[in-house]
């Protein structure tokens, strides 16, 4: 008995209202908001989830801006309907008229309301109201851009507030350490100079030798093998020219960094193919006025054949 009951109670909540009232509803709603809420309330009392007067009684409570009483009706229709193009837009209007303009526009950009004949296409009142639909998405995107803006102004106002706060502080700290440097000073004169303390650590460098390699159970005539082994091994490191093996060996003798160079030059890039000689040594002949090599030509002149 209880079941039903309870179905005979719900197909009548599910009723749908004629449509003659309907129609005089929504001509009531598009000429006078205000008193189209007062016919539709005992309306929506005796067909409590007629979609049609739920959808209409949200949209005259928009069009009277009442927007707590027009998202109560937005509810109640999400609550029982698939929601449609129009719902959000209500549910947005609503929001911007509570001055809740980040949310209207996001509502809008989330349901891509951008297009205002699919929007007109899905409300009570149909393509009537495409004027007012325009005005309210305007008037929300613009709205947000400005509190957006306010609120960039707003961060970088507080950025600078916390920029002069950190530089204020260390320049008070450094007026309280200018202020307290005489006293300062005034108490390091009257104290009495600290010992000086002469170091006595002893340090000493030692470097490796030849022997410190070679074990120590090898005699004399073994370790020449080993020096020149090992002499041998360095040598076989060596890639190019860049050491020259003869300067260490050479004794009383002066050398200068143009000298080496050259050498170096010749050996590089000419494989020691190279005579050198003195600007004396390649002086003209006396007999034909042609330069050339004493180096090369120790007996004669190559072109005229005399001494």
């Amino acid at each position: 008995m209880n079941e039903t009951d309870d179905l005979l109670s719900y197909m009548a909540a599910m009723r749908e209202a004629p449509a003659s009232l309907k129609q005089t509803v929504g001509d009531a709603m598009l000429a006078q908001p205000q008193e189209a809420l007062s016919k539709m309330r005992p309306a929506l009392a005796e067909y409590p989830k007629d979609p049609d007067l739920l959808l209409m009684a949200a949209m005259a409570a928009v069009l009277a801006e009442r927007p707590d009483q027009s998202l109560v009706y937005q509810k109640r229709f999400r609550k029982h309907f698939v929601s449609r193009a129009g719902v959000p837009f209500l549910h947005a209007v609503a929001l911007a008229q509570k001055q809740n303009w980040p949310q209207a526009a996001r509502l809008v950009k989330e349901h891509q309301l951008t297009n205002h004949y699919t929007v007109a296409g899905t409300l009570p009142g149909g393509f009537g109201l495409l004027g007012w639909i325009t005005t309210w998405l305007t008037r929300i995107d613009r709205e947000n851009k400005r509190a957006a803006a306010h609120r960039q102004k707003r961060a970088i106002s507080e950025q600078a507030k916390k920029a002069r706060k950190r530089i204020a502080e260390p320049t008070k700290a450094r007026v309280e350490t200018i202020a307290a440097a005489p006293v300062v000073d005034e108490v390091a004169a009257s104290l009495p100079a600290l010992p000086a303390v002469a170091a006595g650590i002893p340090v000493a460098f030692e470097l490796p030798q030849a022997t410190d390699l070679a074990p120590p159970e090898i005699g004399d005539e073994a370790f020449q093998w080993f020096r020149l082994r090992s002499e041998l091994a360095r040598l076989s490191l060596l890639q190019g020219f860049d050491e020259l093996l003869c300067l260490p060996l050479l004794h009383n003798v002066d050398t200068y960094w143009y000298q080496v160079e050259t050498v170096r030059k010749v050996l590089k890039q000419f494989r020691g193919r190279v005579l050198l000689v003195s600007p004396e040594a390649h002086r003209d002949c006396a007999t034909c006025g042609k330069a050339y090599c004493r180096a090369c030509h120790t007996a004669k002149c190559p072109r005229c054949a005399r001494v």
